[in-house]
């Protein structure tokens, strides 16, 4: 059980990697939002986001491999995606880059999901 739980972390960090790195190469924020964001006020607010999910990568990382932190990244991590999906549906679903984003935290639900289970009712 605990290597799936390290794989669980694992899978979590690779959905978080992709906008956690384009706090570091702004070409990546370019081909997951399009041009029109690099620059500008909204250019500032996603590189932000950016660090946003850096943080939440390396903590997936971290509680991969470090059961103590498991809980804590939980809510963590959960709190970004629910909290995205229900952002996504608020703001009428809009197609588009963020579809994509939607889609890929909705895939790994069922991962958080797993991890939460497995962290905290069956531990």
């Amino acid at each position: 059980m605990s290597y799936a739980i390290s794989i669980g972390f694992l899978i979590l960090t690779a959905l978080h990697a992709p906008p956690a790195l384009s706090a570091l190469r702004p070409g990546i924020m370019v081909s997951l939002y399009g041009p029109a964001v690099a620059e500008g006020g909204l250019g500032i607010l996603l590189h932000h986001r950016a660090m946003g999910f850096a943080l939440v990568a390396l903590s997936c990382l971290t509680a991969a491999f470090i059961p103590a932190v498991r809980q804590p990244v939980l809510v963590l991590t959960g709190w970004s995606m629910i909290g995205f999906l229900i952002a996504y549906w608020v703001g009428g679903s809009p197609a588009g880059a963020l579809q994509r984003i939607a889609l890929a935290d909705l895939v790994c639900i069922p991962v958080l999901a797993f991890l939460a289970w497995a962290v905290w009712v069956r531990a």
